[in-house]
């Protein structure tokens, strides 16, 4: 995770419900290695419904699929 106390924080929902809260300017992989345990690789997420990159940085809350 990053980890800088100049940012914020922002609400990240998860496929299941969950919602965490991680600091402005994670990436979507340190967000998935952190907190999805899932079996099946992971080659891209859903961002708000647009298609992105797991080097994207979550900078505003979101819900991931």
């Amino acid at each position: 995770m990053i980890y800088n106390f100049n940012m914020k924080n922002i609400n990240i929902t998860l496929p299941n419900g969950k919602v965490f809260s991680v600091l402005s300017g994670t990436t979507a992989l340190e967000l998935l290695n952190e907190f999805d345990k899932s079996d099946s690789p992971i080659v891209a997420v859903l961002i708000n419904n647009k298609i992105s990159s797991l080097q994207e940085k979550l900078i505003y809350n979101a819900i991931i699929s």
